[in-house]
């Protein structure tokens, strides 16, 4: 309809330039070798944890250098609780600890975190969305 593709689980091989690199893109390849005509490429690249003080406070981390939560959002130090990027929590849907990125999680986490060092004591099981608009369409 608007001429847009979108390809899920390929990595991106290369990206071609025209002339000497001065900015001009061509195309791009992916893993595969399929090579797609594109003059603007944007890379969302992620982010780094900003996790020192965690780490200097003895806290458990996971394997992704996230800060495990329990569903009360509590760290490995019961005294201590975290919400967003850094953390770690446990997913019913996923059956396992995940994090997410994006700035609704943050607030959903950092609500429910401050209801329980009020000692509300609600776990937190939100399932996590992602948004976005294309063509005047929600997705």
């Amino acid at each position: 309809m608007n001429g847009a593709k979108v390809y899920t689980n390929k990595a991106l091989n290369k990206i071609i330039f025209k002339g000497d690199k001065d900015g001009c893109v061509t195309s791009v390849v992916l893993e595969n070798g399929y090579e797609i005509k594109a003059d603007l490429v944007v890379i969302g690249a992620g982010i780094d944890l900003n996790t020192e003080l965690a780490i200097e406070c003895g806290l458990k981390m996971d394997e992704n250098g996230g800060v495990c939560l329990n569903p009360l959002l509590q760290t490995s130090d019961n005294n201590i609780f975290a919400a967003g990027d850094i953390a770690s929590f446990p997913s019913w849907s996923a059956g396992k600890n995940i994090r997410i990125e994006h700035w609704i999680t943050a607030q959903d986490q950092g609500t429910y975190a401050a209801f329980n060092m009020l000692g509300k004591m609600t776990p937190y099981g939100n399932i996590p969305f992602f948004w976005t608009n294309q063509y005047g369409k929600g997705i």
